[in-house]
């Protein structure tokens, strides 16, 4: 069994001056590229598991959750 960690940075300013910089396609394949890279690791092995964390900065109301996608 192996988990994988992921962090996501998911203020709305970062991902709005990467789409600036890269153009607003960027976000689109950033998101497909977390996807793919997620499912190539749970399709390893059935008792492979996914945590994902997603977090920003200076939002006024903050929730906790963790994602834990497997066994």
């Amino acid at each position: 069994m192996s988990t994988l960690a992921l962090l996501v940075e998911g203020s709305a300013c970062s991902w709005g001056k990467l789409a600036v910089l890269h153009g607003s396609e960027t976000i689109n394949d950033v998101i497909r590229a977390l996807i793919s890279f997620a499912n190539s690791h749970l399709s390893i092995s059935a008792s492979n598991q996914l945590l994902l964390f997603a977090f920003a900065n200076k939002i006024k109301r903050r929730v906790s959750h963790i994602l834990l996608i497997g066994r």
